[in-house]
């Protein structure tokens, strides 16, 4: 399977980046980053503990496009949304759901 331990890292440190400059405070893009970091827990989870991802949980894996438009599109944090991105094609590849 890809690196996904590796993505799953550096998007947790991209996302304490973005908090602690943004002193924790909500932003326009905190709904998108909070669901980013459940849909990476989920995964996580998964990995460790051999766990599919539910069918109510699928939600958290379908932002891509409301996520690319608010963070994608910052130069700063676009990175964070290409990680998430790698995670979803990774997630659909191996076919981490329960049906």
């Amino acid at each position: 399977m890809e690196n996904i331990e590796e993505i799953i890292f550096t998007i947790r440190k991209r996302i304490y980046t973005f908090r602690i400059e943004n002193n924790f405070e909500s932003t326009a893009f905190i709904f998108d980053i909070n669901a980013i970091e459940i849909a990476v827990s989920l995964i996580e989870l998964g990995l460790k503990n051999e766990r599919k991802i539910k069918k109510e949980e699928k939600v958290w894996f379908e932002r891509e496009r409301f996520i690319e438009d608010s963070i994608g599109s910052t130069k700063k944090w676009k990175d964070i949304f290409l990680l998430y991105s790698d995670l979803i094609r990774i997630v659909k590849k191996y076919d981490f759901w329960i049906n």
